[in-house]
């Protein structure tokens, strides 16, 4: 998908960067792309995770971090939560008994025998899956299937995977890892756009860490009727950003334009003035 801003401005604006380049004196591809950056800015605040950077930066992590782990869980993890799930109508053992049952078949390491008695076990399905894996960690595969591919969330709220090393420091490497290469590339891909329109200023440097590559820039500065287009190379970051909230970003964009070409006239005329 491309974001054209000439697809989301108001008439006029153009004809306004012309006039606003010869009165200054300067390039008029040079304003054209710096409304360009200036879009690219106003999209990566609309974008997934929204709102000011540090603020979405923290809610993405957090986000992120409860997406695994609604993905994954230890089997003490497991314990508490078969314990405390209500059982089904006519089910011949309490959620406490299943819960004892499926431990200590667990912690012997017959994990057969423990997938056996939760298949059976008449829990209500709120609190388990119908099918859960029980294996190592498996490098975040098992996280990475079960994430949309149009928001990148995991929309289940039961984790589908019982892990059988106990050691928790791989996972939490694979946290830490996604939270810095993850987190921010639906904001990044406009980063990359603004970096290659001339400048990343306004962007954090791990905004555009996490968008190198994902933004593309079609320069059509050199045309008699100048122009760009911003393109979001992987196809779910877009998707992130719904055609109201684009053409929001454009409107804000705009005005910012306006109101950058009204001070700087301003400033102008009155260093003129007083010469």
């Amino acid at each position: 998908m491309e974001v054209d801003f000439g697809k989301v401005d108001v008439s006029g604006l153009n004809r306004l960067i012309r006039h606003f380049a010869n009165d200054v004196g300067i390039d008029e591809k040079d304003v054209v792309r710096q409304t360009g950056r200036t879009l690219a800015r106003t999209l990566a605040e609309e974008a997934e995770p929204r709102g000011p950077f540090t603020a979405a930066r923290k809610r993405g992590q957090a986000t992120y971090h409860s997406d695994v782990e609604h993905v994954y869980m230890f089997p003490g993890e497991m314990f508490r939560r078969i314990k405390n799930a209500r059982t089904r109508k006519g089910s011949r053992q309490t959620s406490e008994q299943v819960a004892r049952a499926f431990y200590s078949a667990f912690m012997k390491g017959d994990y057969a025998r423990a997938e056996r008695i939760l298949a059976g076990s008449g829990l209500d399905r709120r609190f388990l899956l119908h099918s859960m894996k029980i294996g190592k960690f498996d490098a975040g595969q098992e996280h990475q299937s079960k994430r949309s591919k149009t928001t990148g969330r995991v929309n289940q709220r039961v984790p589908s995977m019982i892990l059988t090393d106990g050691d928790n420091r791989r996972i939490n490497r694979y946290i830490k890892h996604g939270e810095n290469k993850d987190v921010g590339k639906a904001k990044g891909v406009w980063a990359s756009c603004s970096q290659q329109l001339g400048s990343t200023r306004g962007f954090p440097s791990w905004m555009v860490k996490a968008g190198q590559g994902a933004g593309a820039v079609e320069d059509r500065t050199s045309a008699s009727d100048p122009y760009v287009v911003l393109k979001s190379l992987p196809d779910y970051t877009i998707r992130t950003l719904s055609p109201s909230r684009i053409k929001w970003a454009g409107t804000i964009a705009e005005k910012k334009m306006r109101k950058m070409m009204k001070i700087t006239l301003e400033k102008r005329a009155a260093k003129l003035a007083g010469r």
